[in-house]
């Protein structure tokens, strides 16, 4: 049998943390010449509006996705960390980290999260470090299968 050693009680605030994502792109008309252009720009303001070729806005295409990416996985960690915050908090549960690296290496793979009542409270023992998508689903899953002893 294994012990679990060195557990902290998880965090309850979020860090702050800020992702922009802007692009602008426009087709358009020289006011001198008439030529047609295409011109971007990252700022809100354009203070960067510029003429650019299909290949350096087809580059700044993919930067913006890749924020956009960015931000959209900053909404779902938001959406699980606030989410397991109001389970814990429904089931009046706690949950610690533990530091995987103290535990055996067969275990230090494969342990994802353990639940046991404690006092009649229930508490989850989770990783260090735990991706927090994986976090909410896992315990929320675990808290609907326990029932603390009144």
């Amino acid at each position: 049998m294994h012990s679990i050693a060195q557990t902290a009680t998880a965090p309850s605030t979020l860090p702050e943390q800020a992702i922009t994502a802007s692009l602008t792109a426009e087709i358009m008309h020289d006011p001198d010449d008439g030529q047609v252009t295409l011109v971007a720009s990252s700022q809100g303001n354009q203070g960067d509006l510029q003429v650019v070729t299909v290949d350096q806005m087809l580059a700044r295409v993919t930067e913006a996705r890749t924020q956009l990416d960015q931000i959209e996985h900053l909404a779902k960690v938001f959406q699980a960390q606030t989410t397991l915050a109001a389970v814990l908090a429904e089931h009046g549960a706690r949950m610690e980290e533990w530091n995987p690296d103290t535990a055996p290496s067969d275990l230090r793979d494969k342990f994802v999260a353990a639940v046991q009542v404690i006092d009649g409270q229930i508490v989850v023992v989770v990783p260090l470090g735990q991706d927090p998508l994986l976090r909410a689903a896992v315990v929320a899953e675990l808290i609907s299968d326990v029932k603390a002893p009144a």
